[in-house]
């Protein structure tokens, strides 16, 4: 598994540096059948101003408008709105959320 998704020969490690899984999310994500998957953690609450905003059809929105875009990220509570984007990071518009995250196969 290691060496599918990151390229590491040999390497027969489950958890990250830091101690958090990794082969266990990396299992699910390759067990879903599915070309979309929402992943979160089991204490992340969504907050909606309006009852009727589809914040999965915006991110969804996001992956198809950007084909370098793998995952979305859900947004931090803020005052205002904001659109599902991140700062320019190393040259790219999205960067990596561990989370929470929308992903596209």
């Amino acid at each position: 598994m290691n060496e599918r998704w990151f390229g590491l020969k040999d390497c027969a490690a489950t958890h990250a540096d830091n101690g958090a899984p990794v082969s266990s999310a990396l299992f699910g994500f390759d067990s879903c059948k599915t070309r979309y998957v929402l992943q979160m953690d089991v204490d992340l609450l969504i907050g909606r101003r309006l009852r009727t905003h589809d914040y999965l059809r915006e991110m969804l929105a996001v992956l198809a408008s950007d084909p370098l875009a793998v995952t979305v990220a859900f947004n931090i509570a803020s005052a205002s709105d904001k659109p599902y984007t991140a700062v320019p990071h190393l040259g790219r518009t999205y960067a990596l959320a561990s989370r929470s995250a929308e992903l596209c196969s």
